[in-house]
């Protein structure tokens, strides 16, 4: 089992950090980015809370667990917002 808690956060936190190097600047990127860093941070902290110890850790797995959570919903509001680098009419709606 940690073995796959070791890919799954080694995945995750390197498609988190390409996302955030990729363009920083775009909301949608940088917020996927941290959704996907928080919840490697969660993954690392439930695979090594039987060796660490349950207290402070556990605490900190609960509040990690919201990170992705509110990050994604960030993304899909910033999804929501109309782009206003599309041109005029794109859509195929003759004007």
């Amino acid at each position: 089992m940690l073995v796959l808690s070791v890919v799954v956060f080694g995945l995750a936190w390197w498609l988190g950090l390409y996302l955030l190097a990729r363009d920083p600047a775009k909301p949608v990127l940088r917020h996927a980015g941290l959704g996907l860093l928080g919840y490697a941070a969660a993954v690392a902290a439930e695979a090594l809370r039987p060796w660490v110890g349950g207290g402070a850790l556990a605490t900190a797995e609960v509040y990690l667990l919201c990170v992705p959570a509110v990050a994604w919903l960030a993304v899909l509001l910033a999804l929501a917002v109309p782009d206003d680098d599309a041109p005029a009419g794109a859509g195929g709606a003759a004007e």
